[in-house]
């Protein structure tokens, strides 16, 4: 009798620089999973938000988001070319106030908001909005009494850094909330329409410029513009409330074991 055996086959070897096929259709199909989830994350589907533009632009918060930086912004414009005639207005000697104008006034105010604008970031991550819009808010009050009340052109160099942490908190915080709070695939539209309202109101700080420049005086505007922050603080109340609502709904929500 005789048996019939399958000859034995040795195990084929596998030449790890020659035979890649498998390992590099996983990594091929890794990258493109990757890429299918910025896709989504840009598109706003992994975040379930399909909001639309217009939805977006009669959220409240949005709204609110938008007065608090039109508000702001026009003090950051009309300050900012105040700033060399209230500097000049400080000291009868013209060397130093062009020191003032021509180095400190530009270091000091972009050195400042660039060197801010990562603890803003910081502050939005450990703090939420509330906080950084509260800090913003107070910075341009502070800036505006400082600005006002000092008498000496050296005590400008506070209200000259104030002014920069004003603009680091006002630019980081508007922009990093619409990019958190509403779908990215529309951030780009809603930045463009936001900026696009404040800079129409912020034309009217041309007139008022000149007439302050006519004027010789700036007292009357800086108070008119230290008095309209105060309603800004409505908006990180509005901000608290809203986040309280959200944590609410997510609680009950929330299966019960």
């Amino acid at each position: 009798m005789v048996l019939l055996t399958s000859p034995k086959t040795a195990p084929k070897k596998v030449d790890p620089l020659v035979d890649l096929g498998d390992a590099e259709e996983d990594l091929l199909e890794g990258e493109n999973d990757a890429e299918a989830d910025m896709k989504a994350l840009a598109s706003g589907v992994l975040g379930g938000d399909t909001r639309s533009v217009r939805d977006c632009i009669k959220d409240p918060l949005l709204i609110g988001c938008l007065v608090f930086y039109t508000v702001q912004l026009f003090i950051v414009s009309y300050m900012g070319g105040a700033m060399v005639s209230i500097l000049a207005s400080k000291s009868d000697d013209q060397n130093l106030v062009n020191v003032y104008n021509n180095y400190l006034y530009p270091i000091l105010s972009n050195g400042t908001t660039t060197l801010i604008s990562p603890l803003v970031g910081y502050l939005i991550g450990k703090r939420g909005f509330t906080a950084v819009f509260t800090v913003c808010n107070i910075t341009s009050q502070a800036f505006l009494m400082f600005t006002f009340l000092q008498g000496s052109i050296h005590l400008q160099i506070l209200s000259l850094s104030l002014y920069g942490c004003q603009k680091a908190f006002l630019i980081t915080s508007f922009f990093a909330f619409l990019a958190v709070e509403f779908p990215l695939r529309i951030n780009g539209t809603l930045t463009a329409f936001c900026t696009a309202a404040a800079a129409a109101v912020g034309l009217g700080t041309i007139p008022l410029a000149s007439a302050s420049a006519k004027a010789g005086t700036y007292t009357v505007p800086i108070i008119v513009l230290a008095v309209l922050t105060l309603p800004l603080y409505g908006y990180p109340i509005m901000l608290n409330m809203a986040a309280r609502r959200k944590a609410s709904q997510a609680r009950l929500a929330q299966p019960l074991l």
